[in-house]
């Protein structure tokens, strides 16, 4: 009886020989089998997880690794980092995540990486796959995970925050404390932006998350962004009179909240208890008002 390592190399001396080995079975299941079950397998867990899934039709590096024929690309990312599968593009149809325009990089993972990987999916939080602009605030092509090291960022590259201020009939503004484990500062309503997401459709979701305030039908004013720091900062406004009895907070992130006017907003920052960020974006949502008011 030949090895396993026999059987191997006779494999291989087939596909190198453009001989199909989709029919090799071990009795139960060819490799064809395999193959298509894999496929559907994973089709199935992007789908279970469809904020941290995507597809492509491109490689990364798509112009020296260009995309195999016939073929896309689907990826997951765990909480130990991403997996990625390619698969046939008649399946394209059957994974309901976001197509993003190229696949994420390939960081080397190996078999038992990928193992590890799939199993953190048992965890209970993932991480945040986050769209990356340049410094004139413009969307890239590229996405990272939260929490992406400076090396993974090319000059001028940057990940983007969108952030609201609302105002309500005493001209003072609902401001946030964070939660102790988050910082414990002062800022308003913001969030990193995703990759399946606008700035806009990022704002929506925080207020919605951290406040439980749905402001999706309402007339959210865009003030367009700054670059202060590393950051690209989306600004919108609101005004609304939010009853703080109506706020419904999510303790891991926020502490509490309260109105506070222009003076007090400043002397918090002065204090170091809000982002420096927060007196440009102050003075540019002031700017707006006045522009309202004349």
């Amino acid at each position: 009886m030949k090895s396993v390592e026999d059987i191997n190399k006779k494999i291989l001396e087939l596909r190198k020989n453009n001989h199909s080995v989709k029919d090799i079975s071990d009795v139960y299941h060819t490799f064809g089998d395999y193959v298509k079950m894999r496929n559907i397998y994973f089709i199935a867990l992007c789908n279970a997880y469809p904020d941290i899934s995507w597809k492509s039709k491109k490689h990364f590096d798509e112009e020296n690794d260009p995309m195999f024929n016939g073929d896309f690309i689907a990826g997951i990312n765990t909480p130990k980092g991403p997996i990625a599968q390619h698969i046939k593009l008649e399946l394209w149809n059957k994974l309901h995540v976001p197509e993003i325009n190229r696949g994420l990089k390939y960081d080397g993972y190996t078999e038992e990486d990928i193992i590890k990987r799939v199993d953190s999916l048992n965890s209970i939080e993932c991480k945040e796959l986050l769209a990356v602009y340049n410094e004139l605030g413009e969307r890239t092509d590229k996405i990272v995970l939260r929490g992406a090291k400076d090396d993974e960022f090319a000059k001028g590259e940057r990940i983007g925050v969108a952030l609201i201020y609302i105002e309500n009939s005493n001209n003072e503004f609902l401001i946030q404390k964070i939660s102790k484990q988050k910082g414990g500062i002062y800022s308003s309503t913001a969030g990193h932006i995703r990759f399946n997401e606008t700035p806009l459709e990022t704002i929506i979701r925080e207020v919605k998350e951290e406040l439980g305030i749905d402001i999706s039908n309402e007339n959210i004013v865009d003030l367009g962004h700054l670059v202060v720091d590393f950051p690209v900062r989306f600004i919108f406004y609101l005004k609304k009179d939010i009853d703080l009895n109506d706020i419904i907070l999510q303790k891991e992130e926020v502490e509490s909240v309260s109105y506070m006017s222009e003076e007090e907003i400043r002397n918090i920052i002065n204090k170091g208890l809000m982002h420096n960020a927060h007196l440009q974006i102050l003075d540019r949502v002031l700017e707006k008002i006045l522009q309202e008011m004349e």
